[in-house]
Parts: structure tokens; sequence; C-alpha cells
């Protein structure tokens, strides 16, 4: 009887390093300029549902952030999330603009 050869199966600790190895890979894929998921995608070959799940673990570790949302120039869909890791588009809050509310000091009963 032939013994089976167990699978090449990576230890705990390598599936992690590749995680993180994934996760550099998406963040340096952003840092230039600000890019879809789909892009991100085409890019570096890494499997869309990976892609959404990492940028959401970037998202949660503020490593990234949205720079804006327009058309997706990959699968020309509206509204989709430019995504970057580069400080120079992320909004300042000196820059929003204020509302009336905040204008006339909100709601006094004076």
């Amino acid at each position: 009887m032939k013994r089976k050869k167990k699978a090449n199966t990576p230890t705990a600790s390598a599936q992690k390093h590749f995680k993180v190895s994934k996760s550099i890979l998406i963040r340096q894929c952003v840092m230039h300029e600000p890019k879809t998921r789909r892009q991100i995608e085409d890019e570096t070959g890494i499997h869309y549902n990976t892609v959404d799940w990492e940028v959401d673990t970037l998202f949660k570790n503020n490593n990234v952030f949205v720079a804006y949302k327009g058309k997706c120039p990959v699968s020309k869909r509206n509204g989709v999330q430019f995504i970057t890791a580069n400080e120079a588009y992320r909004l300042k809050l000196d820059a929003i603009q204020p509302s009336l509310f905040d204008m006339i000091g909100g709601l006094s009963n004076e």
C-alpha cells in the first residue's frame, strides 16, 4: 500500500507573513495616486475579494483612506471609492466649509 504524500501547506507563521506582504503590496500600489479596488486588482494580480478584505483591514488601521469618489476606469461604475495612502490627498478639517449651524454657534435658548 502506497503512502499518500501530505500537501505542502504553509505553517501559520508563513501564512501570516504572506498576508502582511499582500497588505504591504496594496499599500505601495496606492501610495502615489488614488486607485480603485479594480485597478489594484489589475496592477497587483491579487484577487478582488482579497483586495477588498485587505483594504478594509487597512482602513481599520488608518493606513489608507478614501481620497474621493468617482467613475471607475476599469468597471465604468459611478460612485466608486478611490483609495490612497498619500497624506497629500487627505482632506484637512480646516479646508472643509463650515455649515451655517456652526457659524451661528448652534442652537441657543437665550
